[in-house]
């Protein structure tokens, strides 16, 4: 699959492609659906958004308005020169200026294992009000938390991310 290949549609799922300005970067984004709550789906590295590909149209079709973003450096999105500009800090603030910038007040956000990695930073600020639990290879099992406090925000309550399956069953 080439990054700079546009699908029109996944599964009968029709897609939309477009650049979203946010305060430092643009991001080339993925859209389907339209419901009421948004669901942000960020890959990991060395992925862009097509790695959502089997995500995508059945969220759509469940009734969510889906968004998978080529995070900063990513296929066709901005690729800012520094290092620095890629610190932790700044793809959590692209994530949650992504939020506002798909006139949305709230997202539930999904990520990779290696996307979720941001050693404890939230993507959201209190004023998105984003909920969500990173995935992993595993199957888990979320509950909600809500974010507060701080800038980046810290998990309140007492919501858990378990895996499903028993660590004593490999098959399990």
């Amino acid at each position: 699959m080439s990054g700079t290949a546009e699908l029109d549609s996944i599964d009968g799922v029709p897609l939309s492609h477009r650049r979203v300005q946010l305060s430092e970067v643009g991001l080339h984004v993925v859209e389907a659906g339209s419901g009421d709550k948004l669901v942000l789906l960020l890959h990991g590295f060395p992925e862009f958004w097509f790695s959502w590909r089997a995500q995508i149209p059945a969220l759509a079709k469940a009734g969510y308005r889906v968004v998978a973003p080529d995070l900063r450096g990513y296929n066709t999105s901005d690729k800012p020169p520094s290092v620095a500009d890629y610190d932790v800090e700044k793809l959590a603030r692209d994530v949650a200026d992504l939020v506002k910038a798909l006139d949305a007040e709230r997202a539930h956000v999904v990520a990779t294992t290696g996307a979720a990695r941001w050693r404890g930073r939230s993507p959201c600020s209190t004023e998105t009000g984003c909920a969500g639990c990173p995935s992993s290879t595993r199957p888990t099992r979320c509950t909600t938390r809500s974010w507060s406090g701080g800038t980046w925000g810290r998990w309140r309550g007492a919501g858990t991310c378990s895996s499903s399956r028993s660590r004593r069953s490999p098959n399990g």
